[in-house]
């Protein structure tokens, strides 16, 4: 029996919002001083740092959930996944996707930079078979602000190519551009951020996904 997977993106592709920065400002939403820092990040230096090409400021953002226990973290991402992100922020054409690809006995995989802690509640509550993403550090249980350093999508990829796995991914992430060129099938949700940069270096096995 042939092997498949659909890997799917998480933010601004199955949720209609970037997750990390979302669960981050809502779990420090009562820290003044906290709030002001992570508003600086968001909304001037990651623009900055975005247009240069340089992804990193997220990182800045986990320094702010450092010293938070797990339990309150694990606690916080369960509740955010079951009542912030509700029905309306989910991109329906991409769910649409999900369930096609399902009936065609397809694993369902979350593939995604968000933090693993929502991924894998998102992964309980819709029933997908698993999820790869940036796995939050901590320490005797409190949380180290940082993540991860040695997952990379390309590698996922990779990993299920080499194990005959016949691969479609659903992402809008201009960084998943080589993961795209290694699948079959190829759905690319397209927004005014990607829009110029899909168009242009759009394959045939590319969906693009309006």
């Amino acid at each position: 029996m042939n092997k498949k997977v659909l890997f799917v993106d998480i933010d601004n592709t199955f949720v209609n919002f970037n997750t990390t920065f979302k669960f981050i400002y809502a779990s420090i939403k009562l820290n003044y001083f906290k709030k002001v820092f992570f508003l600086f990040i968001k909304s001037f230096l990651f623009k900055i740092l975005y247009k240069l090409n340089i992804y990193d400021s997220v990182i800045l953002a986990y320094l702010l959930l450092k010293n938070k226990s797990q339990y309150d973290l694990e606690k916080e991402a369960n509740n955010f996944v079951n009542q912030i992100i509700e029905r309306e922020y989910i991109n329906f054409e991409c769910l649409k996707i999900i369930n096609q690809k399902r009936m065609d006995n397809y694993e369902i995989i979350l593939l995604s930079y968000s933090l693993d802690i929502i991924a894998k509640n998102l992964t309980r509550k819709y029933n997908f078979n698993n999820y790869y993403s940036n796995k939050l550090l901590f320490e005797n249980s409190i949380c180290l602000g940082k993540i991860s350093s040695n997952f990379k999508k390309i590698n996922i990829i990779k990993k299920y190519l080499n194990e005959k796995y016949t691969i479609d991914i659903i992402t809008d992430n201009i960084e998943d551009y080589e993961c795209t060129l290694n699948a079959n099938k190829s759905y690319i949700i397209i927004n005014k951020n990607n829009k110029r940069f899909w168009y242009k270096n759009k394959k045939r096995n590319y969906e693009l996904i309006l």
